[in-house]
């Protein structure tokens, strides 16, 4: 058993864990449609989630790198969750792909290209 009162299955009793604890007394679990999830996936399809784990840096700095970095390249908005996380949402695929290339770059002190 494991924690839930969730049996692993056969086989799986090492590695078997829920994917989140049981909720604590009066918390109501929401299961949303398959159409409220769909909207939701297709809004973030072409958006890369970023967090800073060590302190924050301000909102003006992140969207000024962010502009002045992939501004002409398909950026169309920059978003912040907490002073932590921001969303950076793109026109299309490539654009996603290749800033995330060169966040890469940057976390691992290479030039970017």
């Amino acid at each position: 058993m494991v924690s839930g009162g969730k049996r692993c299955p056969q086989g799986k009793k090492r590695s078997c864990f829920p994917l989140c604890p049981p909720p604590p007394d009066g918390v109501n679990i929401v299961t949303p449609s398959d159409e409220v999830l769909k909207k939701g996936n297709d809004k973030l399809r072409i958006t890369i989630v970023g967090t800073f784990t060590k302190g924050s840096v301000s909102c003006t700095n992140v969207c000024d790198f962010a502009r002045a970095h992939w501004g002409k390249q398909g950026l169309v908005h920059v978003g912040q969750k907490d002073e932590h996380t921001f969303f950076f949402k793109f026109d299309n695929e490539l654009s996603m792909h290749n800033a995330n290339l060169s966040i890469s770059q940057i976390a691992t002190g290479q030039k970017m290209g």
